[in-house]
């Protein structure tokens, strides 16, 4: 072999090794980010025996339907630990969705954004998923969620996610049995604004405006009349 052969074949192997070494290095930096852990990540702890939260129980349900039958417009607060301590009551479990399972979701409120976490796993891998959204409301009433960024552990997916979130709804959002949540869920996917109508416990209400502030979600929410309620009401 001649000094020319030998030093293309010593450059090759030295290119080889480098794209191994690159390649590595590409797949260590994406198993960081992919492990990294939100720092406000804080799951609450499950309450013994499938207890309902007394969150719920004792102070934001009973906000809820003391004011709603008054009939006329209320704030409604929602603390940021109440929030987890509900998901923490009502998910105690992981939740199986087409192979992947979603765990432990925590909420978060700044002044401007919220932030749902939870954790994502698939097969033996798990991370954890953020989303956070700047959400907006126009002059005409209308709701934007504006998610803003979604991400796994510290490694960007929005366009990714975004992208899947479109095919689900595609594929199993039926707009005659979700009823009311179809305008809503296609607007949250879509980064669209939608009508803030929402039925709870028979009770249809719509939410007029909100304030974030750091730790707690404020909601000025009023009562929809139904026509057959309107009709009733008319009848001597």
């Amino acid at each position: 072999m001649t000094t020319t052969g030998r030093k293309k074949r010593h450059s090759g192997l030295k290119a080889f090794l480098f794209l191994i070494l690159f390649a590595l290095l590409i797949l260590a930096v994406g198993l960081v980010l992919l492990g990294h852990t939100p720092r406000a990540y804080q799951p609450a702890a499950a309450p013994p025996d499938g207890q309902v939260s007394q969150y719920l129980t004792h102070k934001l349900g009973p906000d809820f339907f003391n004011n709603i039958q008054l009939d006329r417009p209320f704030e409604l607060a929602i603390d940021q630990q109440g929030a987890n301590e509900i998901f923490a009551s009502q998910c105690p479990e992981p939740e199986e969705y087409s192979g992947f399972s979603f765990a432990a979701p925590v909420v978060t409120f700044t002044p401007k954004a919220i932030v749902l976490m939870t954790t994502i796993g698939y097969k033996n891998a798990t991370s954890v998923l953020s989303v956070t959204a700047l959400p907006t409301m126009d002059s005409a009433g209308r709701l934007n969620l504006n998610i803003s960024s979604v991400n796994l552990g510290a490694l960007p997916v929005t366009g990714i996610a975004s992208k899947l979130a479109r095919q689900y709804a595609d594929e199993y959002l039926v707009p005659e049995d979700d009823g009311e949540l179809a305008p809503i869920i296609n607007g949250v996917i879509n980064n669209q604004s939608f009508d803030p109508v929402m039925t709870i416990s028979d009770y249809t209400v719509r939410l007029k405006s909100f304030k974030l502030e750091q730790g707690r979600l404020v909601l000025q929410v009023e009562p929809v009349r139904k026509k057959n309620k309107i009709a009733g009401d008319r009848v001597p």
